[in-house]
């Protein structure tokens, strides 16, 4: 019993604070509350090696890919926010207090030039910093979705 306490300690799972922070920016943008969760999915793509020799057996897998995705919902549904987030979304009015926020005029938008620092901090880690999940040349490319 006592080995699988000490595993428990291991597990960080649970809420999280999440910041953003924007290439070049000073300070991060921290996405507020959440409700669900964030789910965090890492995919790896590899090339299997063949030969005639051994038929369908692989010789080895080379890693060619690997991609990493995090979604979950967001309740803070405020212009700012969007605009802070959305790198589709342009701001009408003040940055810090826009009026609203726009969308549809960023044909040919590179998305790396939107990219940041994703840091995903376990409330449960005590703010134990390598507890964190950094995700490095982050960028939103999900869709925004809003319930009335």
């Amino acid at each position: 019993m006592g080995e699988i306490r000490r595993m428990a300690k291991d597990i960080q799972v649970g809420v999280c604070d999440v910041l953003f922070t924007p290439e070049g920016a000073g300070a991060p943008i921290a996405l507020g509350l959440s409700k669900g969760g964030m789910t965090i999915k890492y995919e790896l793509e590899y090339f299997e090696l063949t030969s005639d020799q051994t038929g369908g057996m692989p010789l080895d897998d080379v890693l060619i890919g690997e991609k990493i995705t995090v979604e979950g919902d967001i309740l803070d549904t405020s212009a700012k926010k969007i605009a802070e987030l959305m790198p589709t979304a342009t701001a009408e009015g003040e940055m810090d207090k826009p009026k609203a926020v726009t969308f549809g005029s960023r044909p040919g938008l590179r998305v790396i030039d939107h990219a940041g620092k994703l840091v995903l901090s376990p409330i449960a880690a005590n703010g134990d910093p390598s507890r964190n999940i950094t995700i490095h040349h982050a960028a939103n490319t999900g869709n925004l979705e809003m319930s009335a």
